[in-house]
């Protein structure tokens, strides 16, 4: 059987990948929300200091081309 397997490409990248794959360390539930948490307010800061910049930026360019 596993000569079988052996001499398709296609099914020996999926039982390679299949044993790849129970050898990753997953992490927990606790884990992942955290890191979700920190990705949420990095995403929200960068927001809030791009839209200043943007806002700064903006107004920068009104008083140019009206003056």
């Amino acid at each position: 059987m596993l000569k079988f397997l052996n001499s398709n490409p296609i099914t020996r990248f999926l039982v390679e990948a299949y044993h790849e794959v129970l050898k990753v360390t997953w992490p927990t539930r606790q884990e992942v929300v955290k890191w979700l948490i920190v990705v949420i307010a990095v995403s929200l800061v960068m927001a809030a200091y791009v839209g200043v910049i943007d806002f700064l930026f903006t107004k920068i360019l009104e008083y140019v081309v009206t003056q």
